[in-house]
């Protein structure tokens, strides 16, 4: 059985074709509310045909937004090239995890997708860090409770507002893997952004498991930005890069059944 995926962020969207649990492929559309249903059906079009697929080939698509405007553009578009209805996971989907949270209702459906396929694939307690437009990090207890999460800007994120508030700041790519003390703007600006981003992952894992969990937990991560900051955290960290693609279609599964 195979799945087409639409995970949209605020950034980006990501779509994909899963076969079974496996990712066959992962695309990335801009996340733009302006566009049309057409634009977006056009895209799904030639991402599928780009990988010698066409829309009948799925069951259905499943859709895990944080951007409802974009919801039902894409979810129109999928209808509209291939006749279905897509699967759209709702902020009320029941799952296996306990949120102790003031209303589970308000919870970014990435950060409990990536929770739900997280506390599938590796052993509790889990830390489970979604590193994008913002860095998300979610725990999950040895009993599948998740007493709170965190929403951080992301690398990204973080380096626009820099450059975007400085009159005399260039911007930059994370292309190389930055030293330690830049000898340049540029070198001092990459550093700074993920070694900066590196050293808090680590203090916050260290945190969260001293102070939260009171024992030692299973790291796991996904995310663009996450590749680049990885290398300079002194932690084991598991990387998922199709954690949310995997953990949609695990969900639509449970939801079938």
């Amino acid at each position: 059985m195979m799945l087409f995926t639409i995970d949209i962020g605020n950034t980006n969207v990501v779509v994909g074709a899963v076969d079974g649990l496996q990712v066959l492929f992962r695309e990335r559309i801009l996340t733009d509310p302006t566009q049309t249903v057409q634009w977006y059906a056009d895209q799904m079009l030639k991402k599928l045909a780009d990988h010698g697929l066409r829309p009948y080939a799925f069951e259905n698509a499943v859709i895990g937004s944080v951007v409802p405007a974009v919801t039902e553009l894409t979810s129109r578009a999928w209808e509209r090239i291939s006749g279905q209805q897509p699967y759209i996971i709702s902020n009320t989907i029941k799952t296996d995890l306990n949120l102790q949270i003031d209303n589970p209702a308000s919870m970014g459906r990435d950060i409990l997708i990536g929770a739900v396929a997280a506390s599938e694939l590796y052993p509790l307690p889990l830390i489970v860090i979604d590193m994008g437009t913002a860095t998300t990090v979610c725990v999950i207890d040895k009993d599948k409770n998740v007493p709170g999460y965190m929403i951080i800007p992301g690398p990204y994120t973080a380096l626009n507002a820099l450059t975007a508030k400085t009159a005399q700041l260039p911007e930059i790519d994370f292309s190389e893997e930055p030293r330690l003390l830049g000898k340049n703007t540029v070198e001092c600006m990459r550093s700074g952004i993920i070694h900066g981003h590196a050293c808090m992952m680590e203090e916050i894992i260290r945190r969260i498991e001293t102070e939260e969990l009171k024992e030692k937990a299973t790291v796991v991560a996904t995310g663009g930005p996450i590749v680049d900051v990885i290398p300079l955290i002194r932690h084991e960290i598991f990387l998922e890069r199709d954690l949310l693609l995997v953990g949609m279609v695990q969900m639509y599964l449970k939801e079938r059944k």
